[in-house]
């Protein structure tokens, strides 16, 4: 399958409305990468009666209603393909490794995670044949991002199509 753009998302995206991977896909024609840190970072924030919390169970619905199409190892990666069937469709590559190349030494959990994802970002460059970008709405993220020579962008809200 060729897609027009390939999206690598930030955990944030989802957190700030689960409603975003269907407008990133468009019906299909763009590829979603999760990380799998991404999920595990959904996962943690289930329960809790914030706005975040809210979306993160939104999002756990979203994949409860996808089929399995996929499922391929190439080097140290698992990619597992998900058709997302809703009102919209979506088409979504959960990447995931055994053990990450970081030095996760003295360093905080969340620049630990933000590592793994442009760890994935990284080899998503390499592996697809088109540019992957990298949307969070992160600073810190995307500036990591930039200093990898990964294409990023912020996803302004809903205001940004």
């Amino acid at each position: 399958m060729d897609f027009d753009k390939y999206y690598v998302l930030d955990t944030n995206i989802l957190l700030e409305d689960a409603s975003n991977i269907f407008k990133l896909s468009q019906d299909s024609k763009n590829l979603i990468i999760l990380p799998e840190t991404v999920l595990d970072e959904i996962d943690s924030k289930k329960s809790g009666f914030d706005e975040i919390n809210f979306q993160a169970r939104e999002f756990a619905r979203i994949l409860e209603n996808s089929d399995i199409k996929n499922s391929l190892k190439k080097d140290d990666y698992k990619i597992i393909r998900l058709e997302v069937k809703n009102i919209q469709t979506a088409v979504i590559d959960i990447i995931s490794k055994e053990v990450y190349d970081i030095n996760t030494k003295n360093v905080s959990l969340n620049i630990i995670n933000d590592r793994k994802i442009l760890e994935i970002a990284t080899f998503s460059n390499l592996y697809y044949k088109k540019e992957i970008e990298f949307l969070s709405l992160d600073i810190m993220a995307r500036t990591r991002a930039i200093s990898l020579d990964i294409k990023t962008d912020a996803l302004v809200g809903k205001n940004k199509d």
